[in-house]
């Protein structure tokens, strides 16, 4: 049988960007600190629960049955719960623990209402999934914006009301939660360590662009480069994520847009650097930085998930 045209972009997911683009408009809306709090609370218990919710995607790749799924959610929920558990205590060295609690406790609700947004992709309902991760970015973005006063790019922490981030948080995991059970059926997990055994690729992948982009920026001196950078390549990145790498015919279209978006890149940013242009506005003076992580995002995306080989075994 012939393969149809659409297969190539049944793989691409533009909801899993929109995390990404929350933080970045609630930096641009003047909450940079408090962006950033969260954006590490968010990452440091993903890291630490081994990225076995964004490993989830791979996972499910190679389940046999909705018991196996739902074996391999659970695996991963308690991995968040654990994952919290060793970030609290290696925070504790960068914050009080009246602070720390409820960053900790944003970051663990966002990872859960990640699985449960990858766990209604793999039982066959993309449009609830799609749905809950809309609510959850705009909770979260609402969330920031409640949390801080407009000045919170500035403003000292102690003057932070972190109810309304865990707020947004706790609603969007309940969300997420009610919706799973609701289309998932009949709850009879069948444990299994998949999620564990797909640590290695799930690390990589999670860890890659962060972990780049903050090296980049810390070792180059960018000086008073704002976080906003990273957020844009994060986005770019995230938006090319696939359980494993593509085949030639389903990269062709995610090698072409790339190319496009790094081109784009380079036109906007390059009068800057080359010093033709030069922004007086802060902002504005993010833009060539913005450019060069979505460069970084990119080719990143590239290396990870792309592929430019003439044949396929398909």
């Amino acid at each position: 049988m012939r393969p149809t045209r659409k297969l190539p972009y049944r793989l691409f997911r533009p909801t899993d960007a929109l995390l990404p683009l929350a933080f970045l408009v609630a930096a641009l809306l003047r909450r940079g600190n408090l962006a950033f709090e969260l954006f590490l609370a968010w990452y440091g218990v993903k890291l630490c629960a081994l990225a076995t919710a964004d490993g989830l995607r791979t996972a499910f790749a190679a389940q046999p049955s909705g018991r196996y799924a739902q074996g391999s959610a659970l695996i991963a929920l308690l991995m968040q719960c654990a994952g919290a558990g060793i970030a609290m205590v290696l925070g504790r060295r960068f914050h009080p623990v009246p602070m720390l609690l409820p960053l900790v406790g944003c970051g663990l609700l966002l990872n859960v209402e990640h699985v449960f947004y990858e766990y209604l992709f793999a039982v066959g309902d993309p449009g609830s999934a799609q749905l809950c991760r809309c609510i959850t970015s705009g909770l979260t973005l609402a969330g920031m914006l409640l949390c801080a006063p407009r000045e919170g790019a500035s403003a000292d922490p102690k003057d932070w009301n972190m109810l309304w981030p865990l707020i947004a948080a706790g609603a969007s995991a309940l969300v997420g939660l009610a919706v799973s059970l609701c289309v998932g059926g009949r709850l009879r997990p069948r444990l299994n360590p998949e999620p564990l055994r797909r640590t290695p690729l799930a690390l990589l992948q999670t860890a890659l662009f962060p972990a780049l982009w903050l090296g980049i920026a810390h070792f180059t001196g960018f000086g008073g480069a704002t976080a906003l950078p990273l957020y844009a390549g994060l986005a770019v990145y995230a938006a090319c994520r696939v359980p494993f790498r593509r085949a030639p015919r389903e990269a062709a279209p995610m090698n072409w847009t790339l190319l496009i978006v790094a081109l784009l890149a380079v036109l906007v940013g390059a009068p800057e650097l080359a010093g033709w242009i030069s922004y007086d506005h802060p902002l504005f003076r993010e833009i060539p930085y913005v450019c060069m992580a979505i460069l970084l995002g990119c080719a990143c995306g590239f290396g990870m998930y792309g592929n430019i080989a003439k044949n396929s075994n398909e």
